[in-house]
Order: structure tokens, then C-alpha cells, then sequence
């Protein structure tokens, strides 16, 4: 993956001093639930990594991706940075599925994308993922670059991803955030075990859990067999030399048995 200072070649000026500002004594989104509290757990307080937000950017710019998505918008890292690759060449449009945006998260991902100048280039619908997919899907919407960062629960991100995958143009990419969760490592597991997917860039199961996203390309059509079923590795990110009863927890908290 790429240093800092690659990473920071690949953000706006906005998003990198977000990651450079100093962890706040208290988490700055509301601590409402579970979810939020894993959030407060990560070691930059932020629910977007800067090698993740800078992927996204890259992605974005070598895919030529003008129509992009993504589930879960929250503070906004994952969303400016892409919608600042539309900005950059003045086309494109990034869509964010977030029900949480306003009451939740208080904007603050519509807030830092008006601090970047790059309000424009995004629209928000405030609906759950598995209302708002299949209605854009139905409606003829195509993309060429898709993240996956909405609920986390392997029915929901199987979900986002199949709808996703609808719309997905064949070469374009899907990410899935949050690898270090066993119903996301499920998730992916399935996708690249049945469907028509392969890891970019030579990534591993290994890469994945060390940097807590999975990249993957779609490389053909659906045309499974109605009766398809490949089993699928679900424990290929259980680090060697730790407890199995720390599967699940975030990798900085789980200290080497070793």
C-alpha cells in the first residue's frame, strides 16, 4: 500500500488535515450505539482509514470512473474523496446511501464535502441500502466503482453487494470496507468463491485483513447455472497464533499469543 505521503498525493488538502488533526479526548460522532462505539475504537477516531479514502481516490481517477456509489456515508472521508476526482475533471457523479446522515451523524459527511468544494458532485439518499439498491437498479442506473461500508451484517453487505453488482459495469471495481469483521469476510469470501469476481492487484485474504479492505473486479456476466453453489472459505482472515475467540475484534486490540 502507499506511504503517507503517497496517500496524501492522492487526497484533498480538507481530507488530509482531517487525518492530521489530533484524536479528539471524545469521539466527534455521537456514541448512539455498537456501531459507533467500534468507530471510537479505531486508532485515528476515524471510520474511514487515509490508505482506504486515498484507494478510493486512485481507483477512481485510473478507472476513469464517472458514476460511483457507495453505502454508508457517515463523516464523509470515503465520499470526498472520490467526489474530488469528479471535481477534479469537472464531471462525474458519486451517490451515497446513508439513512443515518442527518440524524445520526448530524451532516458532518455532507459538512466536510461543502468544506472541499465538492458538494455538487455528490447526491444523498437517506434511505436503507436495501430500499435505495434495488429502486436505482430498477431505474436502469449503471457505475464503474462501488464500496461497500453500510450496515455490517453479512445479509446486508451480501445485499449491497448484489444490487451493486447489477449496476456494476464488467472491469468495474466493488471495495468492501471493514475486512477485520467476520460477516464481512464472509461476504467476500462468497463473492470472489461464486461470482464472476477476482482480487485487483494481486491482493491476498493476507493483504485484506492488514489494511481492512477488500478490492475486488468484476470480470464477466452473471451466467450461473440456476442450481450454482461453490462452498466458500469463511476463516481466511483468522491470524496465525491468536485466540479464535479474538475473531471479530478490531486487529489493533488483539494481542499475539506468540
Amino acid at each position: 500500500m502507499a506511504n503517507e505521503s503517497d496517500s496524501s498525493s492522492e487526497l484533498p488538502e480538507v481530507l488530509v488535515a482531517e487525518y492530521r488533526k489530533a484524536p479528539p479526548d471524545e469521539p466527534e460522532a455521537p456514541l448512539l450505539g455498537p456501531r459507533d462505539r467500534v468507530i471510537a475504537s479505531k486508532p485515528s477516531n476515524a471510520p474511514i482509514e487515509e490508505e482506504t479514502a486515498a484507494l478510493l481516490a486512485r481507483l477512481t481517477r485510473e478507472l476513469d470512473a464517472r458514476r460511483t456509489i457507495e453505502t454508508g456515508m457517515a463523516a464523509g472521508h470515503s465520499a470526498v474523496a472520490v467526489a474530488s476526482v469528479h471535481a477534479g475533471r469537472g464531471e462525474g457523479i458519486h451517490t451515497c446511501i446513508d439513512p443515518y446522515q442527518t440524524a445520526q451523524w448530524k451532516s458532518a459527511g455532507l459538512d466536510l464535502a461543502d468544506k472541499a468544494g465538492v458538494r455538487e458532485y455528490i447526491t444523498l439518499i437517506e434511505e436503507p441500502s436495501e430500499l435505495a439498491l434495488p429502486a436505482l437498479a430498477a431505474d436502469g442506473t449503471r457505475v464503474d466503482l462501488a464500496f461497500v461500508d453500510g450496515l455490517h451484517l453479512f445479509d446486508h453487505a451480501l445485499i449491497d453487494f448484489f444490487y451493486m453488482d447489477r449496476m456494476l459495469e464488467e472491469g468495474g471495481v466493488i471495495v468492501f470496507h471493514d475486512t477485520w469483521m467476520p460477516a464481512i469476510q464472509k461476504a467476500v469470501g462468497y463473492v470472489v468463491s461464486n461470482r464472476a469476481y477476482e482480487r485487483i492487484e494481486g491482493r491476498t485474504a493476507e493483504v485484506e485483513r492488514e489494511t481492512n479492505l477488500a478490492a475486488l473486479r468484476k470480470t464477466g456476466t452473471d451466467d450461473r447455472d440456476w442450481f450454482f453453489d461453490r462452498p466458500f472459505d469463511e476463516a481466511l482472515y483468522d491470524p496465525p497464533g491468536q485466540s479464535p475467540s479474538d475473531r471479530g475484534r478490531p486487529r489493533h486490540e488483539v494481542e499475539s499469543l506468540e
